[in-house]
Parts: C-alpha cells; sequence; structure tokens
C-alpha cells in the first residue's frame, strides 16, 4: 500500500492507494478538478498530455529490466491505465458543451538511442 500525500493552498490530504488503477483514479480526479479551477478562472483550451513510457526509461531499464534492454511492462502497464483514464476525462469534459477545446495527446512509441 502507498500513501499519497497531497497538499492543496486549502489542506493537506493523505489516501491509501493499494493499486496504479486507484492511483490512476486519484491523479485523475486531481487532475480534474485543477483543470475546472482553471477553467473558472478563464481558460478555455487545454491540451492534455498523456505519460509516455517511462518503463523504457533507462533507469527503469537499469533498475528493473531483467537484461537491462527489454522494457519493464509493469510500469508501462499503470502509464496506459493513466492514459487510458485521461482519454476518458477529455471525453467527459468534450461532452459538457460548455468545456468543449480539451485535447489528448498521448507518446505511445517508444523513442530509445
Amino acid at each position: 500500500m502507498t500513501i499519497l500525500t497531497t497538499t492543496s493552498c486549502l489542506s493537506t490530504t493523505q489516501l491509501a492507494v493499494n493499486s496504479p488503477d486507484q492511483y490512476a483514479d486519484v491523479l485523475i480526479q486531481q487532475y480534474s478538478q485543477q483543470i475546472r479551477t482553471l477553467y473558472n478562472y478563464g481558460a478555455r483550451k487545454f491540451a492534455l498530455i498523456g505519460v509516455g513510457q517511462i518503463g523504457c526509461s533507462p533507469n527503469a531499464l537499469a533498475q528493473n529490466s531483467p537484461d537491462g534492454s527489454t522494457c519493464v511492462q509493469r510500469i508501462n502497464g499503470a502509464n496506459q491505465i493513466f492514459n487510458n483514464k485521461l482519454r476518458a476525462l477529455v471525453d467527459e469534459f468534450n461532452s459538457n458543451a460548455q468545456m468543449q477545446n480539451l485535447s489528448t495527446l498521448t507518446h505511445t512509441e517508444s523513442s530509445r538511442i
């Protein structure tokens, strides 16, 4: 279990997170609140960018890959959970007649040298 501590200008909250799916839910919920706040302050165009394949980063390969060159699927799978929830959030906002200027960009290809 992971304890996620979030701090806003009003309070500090601690949440117990037991899985990548729960963690993604918490992140998307917070992201949604921030987007709504920006919208209420007058922002009208947003570009939400998904998480790339962190499981293919040099650090992940060095610490978690059995051969040092195979991407770590456990990490990339968690990223994909977040990206799918992000796309759903964009669809939700775009179904709202007032907030139809959201788009999502997701880096899905690994670019390793």
